[in-house]
């Protein structure tokens, strides 16, 4: 099988083999894909969890499937609404059942089409090139994997707008569903509030192999702005009582319970410091001024910690009852990586 691996070829991810029949599905930097998948052969059935921000992207991961498995997808799980995880959703047969949480379908169906126009209203617009968006509160240190990475985005969206079809979930479910094929069974469990209201995971208990979405990212500050942190936190104490032995996250390399308690401790750290800054009594564009920790320094997706970071003053000010006024939503807090 791992001949096969090494013949798959995507400028847009790379595949690695974590057991046989389970397979994580990495963005590669400069593709088009931007974030995760998972591929797992239930023996009767192949089943691919998220499909990648392009069609593009989308088209390589459903042949890499079918050549992995020796058979057709017929199952596609969304784990979230975000597009970077829903646009490669027509790259599959109209027949493979697209499933996801009642929760995503609905936000897929409220926002896909806005989200969509957005998109060609503003980022076609703003950066024709395809250059990255230099967004956020604060001026930040960014390497050439940065750029390239935000770049990766911003191409990806443009090159997916001429050809996208919007395809929605015609399966859900509420808090769990079992899915059992010939050879092994996955469990979907829909957690709210730790991303998104409406987030899935796969767990495979025989392997103790887990595929968070984005409820988990590794060696990048992970997209805060419609997470609730201490649900954050608590979802991802749900999650470490698996014991899982390996972990795909949304975006980063495949990881184990240890980047589970490296993503809690961020959260916690942006925590303690809304409420540091609150306490202070300070007006909401003061955060600007709040510096990366050093601990996250060299992680990807630096421009995400400015909105993080407003997002949790803004929610500890409310807990507090303190007025800070408002302020302009940023471009980036509508990029969603």
């Amino acid at each position: 099988m791992s001949s096969i691996i090494q013949m798959i070829s995507s400028k847009h991810f790379q595949v690695e083999q974590l057991t046989h029949g389970v397979y994580a599905v990495i963005h590669r930097v400069g593709g088009l894909a931007v974030s995760n998948a998972c591929i797992v052969n239930l023996g009767d059935q192949t089943l691919v969890f998220d499909t990648l921000l392009t069609p593009q992207a989308g088209i390589d991961l459903n042949l890499a499937a079918e050549a992995l498995t020796d058979q057709p997808v017929t199952l596609v799980v969304n784990s979230h609404y975000h597009s970077d995880h829903t646009w490669g959703n027509q790259a599959f047969a109209p027949d493979a059942d697209l499933i996801s949480s009642e929760g995503t379908r609905k936000l897929l169906l409220s926002n896909a089409v806005d989200d969509y126009r957005w998109y060609k209203e503003n980022l076609t617009e703003h950066y024709p090139s395809a250059a990255p968006p230099q967004t956020g509160w604060t001026s930040l240190p960014r390497g050439s994997t940065e750029i390239d990475l935000e770049t990766s985005f911003t191409q990806g969206i443009q090159e997916a707008l001429p050809r996208l079809r919007f395809r929605y979930p015609n399966l859900t479910f509420e808090k769990s569903l079992i899915l059992h094929g010939s050879s092994r069974s996955v469990q979907l469990i829909s957690y709210n509030g730790g991303h998104t209201l409406s987030d899935t995971v796969l767990w495979l208990p025989e392997e103790r192999i887990l595929a968070a979405g984005d409820l988990l990212y590794i060696g990048a500050h992970p997209y805060l702005v419609e997470a609730d942190p201490r649900q954050a936190l608590y979802v991802l104490d749900q999650i470490a009582s698996f014991e899982p032995g390996f972990l795909i996250p949304g975006h980063g390399s495949v990881g184990t319970s240890r980047d589970l308690l490296v993503m809690q401790g961020y959260l916690s750290t942006l925590i303690s410091k809304a409420e540091d800054f609150a306490r202070r009594d300070q007006p909401l564009t003061a955060a600007k001024r709040i510096k990366v920790p050093a601990a996250y320094q060299s992680w990807l997706l630096s421009s995400n910690f400015a909105s993080n970071m407003r997002r949790m003053v803004i929610q500890v000010a409310r807990e507090n009852g303190i007025e800070l006024g408002t302020q302009p939503q940023d471009l980036h807090d509508h990029l969603i990586v």
